[in-house]
């Protein structure tokens, strides 16, 4: 019965295959782990900016200022475009002023 053996250029070719093979697969892992990163990065920036903006709509004393209607609609509009979940806003003492609905 005769062996069968591949020649030294199929050898070589197939070492190189595999080796491109796995690098290949690497530098996709490595390229979808940075990408992920980038894009959880820019979610915090903008999750940064909202609140930001949030923070400075809301009048000092929300429960008694009448302006408050305009943090109000903006808390809505946040909870109904970007599916905030358990978005509160409580006074200083702790009490909720406005609650997102959960959804």
């Amino acid at each position: 019965m005769t062996r069968f053996r591949l020649s030294l250029t199929a050898t070589i070719l197939s070492a190189l295959s595999l080796v491109l093979l796995v690098s290949w697969l690497l530098l996709g892992v490595v390229a979808l782990k940075i990408t992920e990163r980038t894009l959880y990065s820019r979610k915090a920036n903008e999750a940064l900016r909202l609140v930001t903006v949030l923070t400075r709509l809301v009048p000092p004393d929300i429960t008694t200022t009448s302006d408050s209607e305009a943090a109000t609609g903006f808390i809505r509009t946040l909870a109904q475009d970007y599916k905030f979940r358990n978005l509160l806003i409580t006074d200083p003492v702790g009490t909720v002023v406005f609650a997102a609905p959960n959804g």
